[in-house]
């Protein structure tokens, strides 16, 4: 077995187990490294640590999943650490991480991908199957699709960003799982499977977004150890 198939082990199983049992690993490997990710931060998404969080969490729950990884974002000096990065600069590190993981990153050339994602009001660029907008505080995110207004990253707390890279790769993964199931003609779970703005338009949002909190609004102002 690759590196890469080591490394993907435990994701294929889990696809082969709740989802296309029918499957070689073979296949559900190639669907996951054979999806491109378009990452987008702009400067002013990137002026807080909560910001630079949300793009590092993101970005390793993504790679984790072994897609390819493209990275649009200026070269922006760390407001403070960022693991499991090394050294100073956000851009060089995450990229640097990359190579040690399923597949490595690169700076983004404005190629079609399966998925966008952008941080708060970054302004996306190039075309994409399925375009995600996060966003958040330092206790709650937002996902919502790319024609929605979203607001800036805001917060000192690193719950929310945490969050929203989960919630992110999560629907990575499901695009990922929707796709392979139609092209090799197999049923799965039609609401597990569903679109992500489509789950939230059935969950009464009239704004396609969906939100995550990690702690109710009288909490908000807490610190925690470390904090």
């Amino acid at each position: 077995m690759s590196r890469r198939g080591e490394t993907l082990a435990r994701t294929c199983l889990l696809v082969q187990r709740d989802f296309y049992p029918q499957l070689p690993a073979a296949d559900i490997e190639e669907a996951l490294t054979g999806t491109r990710v378009r990452l987008t931060a702009h400067e002013g998404e990137l002026t807080t640590r909560t910001g630079q969080t949300a793009l590092v969490a993101t970005f390793v729950w993504v790679a984790q999943l072994g897609c390819e990884i493209f990275l649009h974002c200026p070269r922006t000096s760390l407001a403070g650490d960022q693991p499991p990065l090394v050294g100073r600069e956000l851009r060089a590190g995450l990229l640097a991480l990359s190579r040690e993981l399923a597949t490595p990153a690169q700076a983004d050339d404005g190629r079609h991908v399966e998925t966008a994602i952008a941080l708060g009001a970054s302004r996306a660029r190039g075309t994409a199957d399925t375009e995600w907008r996060l966003s958040g505080d330092s206790f709650s995110t937002l996902l919502s699709t790319e024609k929605c207004q979203a607001p800036r990253w805001t917060g000192t707390e690193p719950f929310g960003a945490l969050l929203g890279g989960i919630a992110a790769a999560a629907e990575v993964f499901r695009a990922v799982l929707r796709r392979l199931g139609e092209a090799r003609g197999l049923d799965a779970p039609a609401e597990w499977l569903a679109a992500g703005e489509d789950r939230c338009r059935q969950r009464g949002s009239h704004h396609e977004q969906c939100s995550v909190q990690s702690a109710p609004p009288e909490r908000r102002g807490c610190r925690y150890p470390g904090g």
